[in-house]
């Protein structure tokens, strides 16, 4: 998405895009409390999208649009629920990877 992104205006939007793939690559192939922090910003993202869609809809979109391809508060606030709240939860779970890590690993 870095590569190909467009000399326009919409250029940073695939950057951000590319950024995103780039950190769920990070916090796929590393351990411990790297993983964690890239994973709790990840989740901080998913709620802050989520979140701006939910409040974005509910500002001045329609109710129900009667098909998921189309934005509504119905749909808003079903991806905030699948996303939104799932990435808090992990971000808080995990606190962005400071918190003591309680899980032991059996030998």
């Amino acid at each position: 998405m870095v590569l190909v992104a467009p000399p326009t205006d919409k250029a940073v939007f695939f950057y951000a895009f590319g950024t995103f793939c780039l950190l769920i690559t990070v916090a796929c192939v590393t351990k411990g409390a790297v993983r964690q922090f890239v994973g709790s910003v990840i989740g901080s993202v998913l709620l802050i999208l989520s979140g701006w869609y939910l409040y974005s809809e509910s500002t001045g979109g329609p109710f129900f649009s009667g098909r998921r391809s189309e934005p509504s508060v119905v749909n808003a606030l079903l991806f905030f629920v699948a996303f939104g709240i799932p990435g808090a939860a992990y971000a808080i779970k995990t606190k962005f990877g400071w918190g003591r890590n309680d899980t032991k690993a059996e030998p």
